[in-house]
């Protein structure tokens, strides 16, 4: 059985410049079919578009063949920018935008980080998910028509608690305790507790003072 052998023509003469098109793709290594046969060459360092089979790309003869740019392509308009290192884009002047119709994602292996003296996000339906989320500020300030929280636990720690609402409803289906050094409650118009069973214990004084007393 004899093996397939793929004749290899020449590159052209140095600093010539031409048409191709993209046969085969191994790694670095493109297969690119010009007139006189098939020629091995690679991607320019300036060329960002990844080059797919069928491609027809511009190429160029230095101490070998490379690949100025992508030309046109049949398979369809997705393109892949491809770098063999860092990528920087960067606005001397002016602003950078981009704009997509469906969506735009962004994906990392080790992490994302955003620097900038405003950040401002501006969305229909937000959703984050994260592990461990921590959140660091001098002053936070949530506006919302409607807030839920749901969690297994809540743990609130400040130096100062201060709370404001026209109406408060709270049900605590088990044990609710209140530790505090001292509790002062100043109610405007009336205060009423019921229960099946009530205790107050004082460990030395107790006093009761109104206008009138009912027990019983």
């Amino acid at each position: 059985m004899k093996a397939s052998v793929i004749p290899m023509a020449h590159c052209p003469e140095q600093g010539a410049m031409g048409t191709a098109i993209v046969k085969e793709i191994a790694g670095e290594n493109i297969i690119i079919a010009m007139e006189n046969g098939l020629v091995s060459s690679r991607k320019a360092f300036s060329c960002l578009v990844s080059p797919v089979k069928d491609d027809k790309v511009l190429f160029t003869r230095q101490d070998s063949c490379y690949i100025l740019a992508v030309l046109e392509r049949s398979a369809g308009p997705d393109m892949v920018l491809d770098v063999p290192g860092n990528l920087s884009v960067r606005a001397k002047q002016g602003a950078i935008t981009a704009q997509a119709v469906d969506k735009v994602s962004l994906s990392s292996l080790n992490g994302v980080e955003t620097v900038a003296p405003q950040f401002t996000v501006i969305a229909d339906n937000t959703t984050v998910a994260s592990h461990d989320m921590t959140l660091k500020s001098e002053r936070i300030q949530a506006v919302s028509s409607e807030v839920k929280l749901f969690a297994k636990c809540l743990n609130f720690m400040a130096d100062q608690w201060f709370q404001q609402s026209k109406n408060e409803t709270r049900v605590v289906e088990g044990v609710e305790t209140h530790t505090s050094g001292s509790l002062i409650q100043n109610i405007k118009k009336a205060l009423s507790i019921r229960s099946v069973y009530s205790t107050i214990t004082a460990k030395k004084d107790m006093k009761i003072d109104a206008e009138r007393i009912h027990m019983g």
